[in-house]
């Protein structure tokens, strides 16, 4: 949808729904309950496991490339369903749980049928979702640093930031991930949260950079969404703040998922844009993922490229992202770019990492998180610059 015109947009949207049709029996219902949503009521199921494949069926009519106006274009469509019980009293109830199948489907990369716990796990998100809406509100949010450790030499070059928070009704240190809150905000509160989490890195991030022994070139990460990089007014903010805390625009880089990159075109160059889109492509096929693994973690250059944790974590299970992690870390040092690794879990993945070529280490195998106060010690020791 961003890359095409409504109109077009929306004979696609036609082409889908004719798909669809055709998967269904004469007694089915078929409606666009949204934008980019339908809905099927499939009645007299007698099986799970015909319902299973009725729902796989829906799924396949999409493998086939969508001919709009003379173009192929491939559209990939996430499935939720629920099988219809004495529990619901209204379709409202039915389609609230379809919708939460549907969000797990497109996390996943599967059809995915809803049973009664993903309901409370639903429940449990939106209101961890509140807490930390209120938590920003008041300013009680926090950051925490994940080192970011250089494969070569072992020294720590960077780090990356969470926004965590204490739960209110627990008194848990809670730790946001965008992709399991994300569903329960709007983007108007997904900006709020951006800016508190922004604000809060370029201010700490005024002292952690003047810390004693910082290394030359250091870096700080900190993730935020496309939709606040479309804003000219968190654009606005982020030069601000800069201003207000005294800190180099290269030192505090912005990362955005790469699903939503052309919503920040001029942050991240497109010679980036077309070496990721070339390389990821594969994986997202093949290892059953709608989810981008990629972030452009870009200073004002767009040099650096970071690796979600899950495409990590698959090359012990997939050739192919085995293969596309490699080829990322070799064409990212032809073109001189950072490539930043996350998910290393064991030793043994830094000596496969080392083996690609140069690239940064992020996760458990290259040290834990910290506070502002440990990091700012483990900085100033004598060698404060590498970590265990």
């Amino acid at each position: 949808k961003e890359a095409h015109s409504a109109v077009v947009g929306e004979e696609l949207l036609v082409e889908a729904a004719s798909r669809l049709e055709a998967c269904l029996d004469s007694g089915h219902k078929l409606a666009r309950i949204a934008t980019y949503r339908f809905a099927v009521l499939a009645e007299l199921l007698p099986t799970v496991e015909i319902a299973q494949e009725t729902v796989a069926e829906l799924q396949r009519s999409f493998d086939a490339p969508f001919l709009v106006r003379g173009q192929p274009m491939f559209v990939s469509a996430s499935c939720g369903f629920v099988l219809s019980d004495g529990r619901y009293q209204t379709p409202e109830e039915l389609l609230r749980d379809a919708e939460v199948a549907l969000r797990l489907s497109s996390e996943r990369g599967i059809p995915v049928r809803f049973v009664p716990s993903m309901h409370r796990e639903s429940v449990a998100l939106h209101q961890q979702a509140t807490e930390l809406r209120e938590a920003a509100e008041r300013g009680t949010v926090e950051l925490r640093y994940q080192p970011l450790v250089s494969v070569e030499s072992g020294a720590l070059v960077g780090v990356a930031t969470d926004l965590v928070w204490h739960s209110a009704s627990t008194g848990d240190l809670c730790r946001f991930d965008s992709r399991s809150l994300g569903p329960a905000f709007t983007l108007a509160v997904q900006r709020r949260i951006d800016r508190a989490r922004l604000r809060l890195a370029l201010k700490e991030a005024s002292a952690l950079l003047r810390t004693p022994g910082v290394p030359e070139g250091f870096f700080i990460i900190v993730s935020v969404s496309g939709g606040s990089l479309a804003s000219e007014e968190f654009v606005e903010l982020y030069g601000a703040w800069l201003q207000e805390f005294v800190v180099d625009a290269n030192s505090v880089r912005l990362a955005v998922c790469y699903d939503e990159v052309s919503a920040s075109q001029p942050i991240a160059e497109q010679n980036l844009v077309t070496l990721a889109r070339r390389e990821v492509e594969l994986v997202l096929d093949r290892i059953g993922s709608t989810r981008s693994p990629l972030q452009f973690a870009a200073a004002l250059d767009g040099r650096t490229l970071r690796l979600d944790r899950d495409l990590f974590a698959a090359i012990e299970h997939s050739v192919v992202a085995s293969s596309v992690v490699a080829s990322l870390i070799s064409a990212a040092a032809h073109e001189k770019l950072e490539i930043i690794v996350d998910g290393v879990a064991h030793p043994a993945h830094l000596d496969w990492i080392r083996e690609q070529g140069p690239a940064i280490a992020q996760g458990p195998a290259v040290g834990s998180d910290f506070t502002l106060a440990e990091l700012r010690r483990q900085i100033s020791a004598p060698s404060g610059t590498s970590v265990p």
